[in-house]
């Protein structure tokens, strides 16, 4: 079985409207979580052994900021938050995350995947660079703090 990236994981109301998530995969497939984002999300953290608190703490303290962090996997998973929806009642999720190499263009109120899935969105472009160039700085810190504890002291 081929293992596959996710590109975006998004909330939404299913039929009966409650919250749920759906994803897309980078081959373009989609598919349904019938959970809450945040229950996704800490699902899936929680199968890569990472503590979701740990990470959300630790892209708190890089980036200065307490709310709407972008979630960091590795070096190469960086997602970022996109207001999807608004939301109806207290604590409900509106955002979704979409990995950033996945984006190929974005625009006002829309973000067009390499795969050529079209994801719809409440925020504009310039919010949307915010968020890629926040990334950025968060994936620079990680790839400094990932080698500055692995690499090799010399004790001279």
């Amino acid at each position: 079985m081929k293992k596959s990236t996710y590109c975006a994981f998004l909330p939404y109301y299913d039929e009966v409207g409650t919250n749920a998530t759906y994803y897309i995969l980078e081959d373009g497939s989609k598919g349904v979580h019938p959970f809450p984002i945040k229950h996704f999300i800490t699902d899936k953290l929680h199968t890569l052994w990472l503590d979701p608190l740990m990470l959300r703490r630790l892209s708190q303290q890089i980036l200065q900021m307490r709310t709407h962090v972008p979630i960091i996997l590795n070096a190469d998973q960086l997602f970022i938050p996109i207001k999807i929806r608004t939301n109806v009642p207290m604590h409900d999720g509106c955002l979704g995350y979409v990995l950033t190499s996945a984006i190929a263009h974005y625009d006002n109120y829309t973000i067009t995947l390499y795969n050529g899935a079209i994801i719809k969105t409440l925020s504009s472009a310039p919010y949307i660079a915010k968020k890629l160039r926040e990334a950025e700085l968060l994936n620079y810190r990680y790839k400094e703090l990932i080698l500055q504890h692995i690499s090799p002291k010399s004790y001279v």
